[in-house]
């Protein structure tokens, strides 16, 4: 796993769906733990401006999931 990406990822979603630290720590901690998830939720969070259509976030159910 690149640690860069991943730390890189956390500090995006932070911002932008305004997480707090508790939440960071979350999802940081289920990604540490599975490089392949990683690599699946970071492409689809790059690529979500491209599949957002009618103003629906396709990342945010994922988001809720890994928080869960």
């Amino acid at each position: 796993m690149n640690t860069g990406n991943l730390n890189l990822f956390l500090k995006m979603v932070k911002d932008d769906y305004k997480l707090d630290d508790n939440q960071v720590l979350v999802v940081y901690r289920r990604l540490l733990g599975d490089d392949r998830e990683f690599e699946i939720v970071w492409r689809l969070f790059k690529n979500k401006s491209r599949n957002t259509r009618g103003g629906v976030d396709p990342f945010r159910p994922l988001l809720q999931e890994l928080l869960t």
